[in-house]
């Protein structure tokens, strides 16, 4: 969808495959801390955005080219790989903030 000529409701999908089960209740524990506030999620280097070309990586930040902020779409989706590991998929909404 577009407002002008900005992007918004675009759809950001990540998975984390084959990471420690501490790895995967960080991403939970960050979901509940984040959505009950109704906070934006922030990518960083360090973050979810390590992955990302130079050239994505802009995109990803809510100060950068696209002007979108980013909001869980949906609870993070977890696999059980074998015991101690897992998949998970999260999907993310960027929304335009007037704020």
């Amino acid at each position: 969808m577009l407002f002008g000529n900005r992007r918004s409701d675009a759809e950001l999908s990540l998975e984390f495959q084959n990471i420690s089960d501490d790895d995967a209740a960080l991403i939970l524990e960050h979901y509940e801390r984040v959505v009950p506030s109704d906070d934006w999620v922030s990518f960083t280097n360090t973050t979810g955005a390590e992955g990302a070309s130079a050239a994505l990586r802009p995109y990803l930040k809510e100060n950068g080219d696209s002007g979108l902020r980013w909001r869980y779409a949906d609870a993070p989706q977890i696999s059980s790989v074998f015991r101690g590991r897992s998949t998970v998929q999260v999907t993310f909404v960027g929304q335009l903030d007037a704020a």
